[in-house]
């Protein structure tokens, strides 16, 4: 289904795996998904396909991995064969070119939707919404992805550390 339906990129197939996996079916918690989400950012890839791909192994194992890597991919591949001969056929077509260009904001509507809609379940303190803050601007700033998470993950886990030694 999220193979059919997440035009947009990957962040909007995340928004409609997490609606899927955690909210609709309940195959993971919104834990493990936030966790296995940095996980799958902070790896060369696909993030999108390797986070179905996840799901689908936590549920399913190995044949569950295959057949949700699969099904996420295969439609991609092809519409956007069909779009490639549709736009090598017509171009340059003034009809197709005003479609082409309706979809940019569109796109970026569903993507702040989509931001929006994942963070509910990972911001849980101010400390999660100051590390948002930290890697929104980090991304606008055009820094390392790997680099920022990486960072506010060794941050998040000083500061914790340093709050547990604070408690005892």
């Amino acid at each position: 289904k999220v193979g059919l339906t997440s035009f947009g990129g990957p962040l909007v197939a995340m928004g409609l795996i997490h609606r899927e996996a955690v909210e609709r079916k309940r195959w993971v918690t919104p834990e493990w998904f936030a966790e296995t989400l940095g996980m799958v950012e902070a790896v060369p890839g696909p993030s999108a396909t390797e986070m179905a791909i996840a799901v689908g192994l936590s549920k399913h194992g190995r044949l569950g991995g295959l057949v949700t890597g699969l099904t996420y991919v295969l439609p991609g591949f092809f519409i956007i064969v069909a779009l490639s001969e549709m736009y090598f056929r017509y171009g340059k077509a003034p009809a197709l070119m005003g479609f082409l260009e309706g979809l940019k904001p569109a796109a970026v509507a569903v993507l702040a939707a989509v931001c929006v809609r994942l963070t509910k379940g990972i911001v849980k303190d101010k400390l999660d919404a100051a590390l948002y803050a930290a890697a929104v601007a980090a991304s606008l700033l055009h820094y390392s992805a790997a680099l920022t998470i990486l960072a506010l993950g060794l941050a998040r886990l000083a500061l914790d550390s340093r709050s547990a030694g604070a408690a005892l």
